[in-house]
């Protein structure tokens, strides 16, 4: 699924943060509104230039058009290696 003009992925965007906000608090992430501020700095930090960012795919998964999830790949390029 493309990116949108403001370069983000419809059914990444909003509803990925949020799967990602609730992966944390299930992983121990101390209250909601740490492991919120702990998203928006990774998201921040990660894709600073949103889908944009070089070295990332973000994709949708889909079933009969609807999103179902996402994925994420970083490429970590590595000298003589990759």
């Amino acid at each position: 699924m493309p990116a949108d003009d403001g370069g983000r992925v419809p059914g990444l965007a909003g509803a990925g943060e949020q799967r990602y906000l609730a992966d944390m608090v299930r992983a121990g992430s101390p209250t909601p509104e740490q492991a919120r501020k702990r998203a928006e700095e990774d998201y921040r930090t990660l894709l600073p230039q949103g889908v944009a960012t070089p070295d990332n795919i973000l994709l949708v998964l889909q079933a009969d058009g609807e999103p179902i999830g996402n994925g994420w790949l970083r490429h970590g390029h590595l000298p003589e290696v990759t």
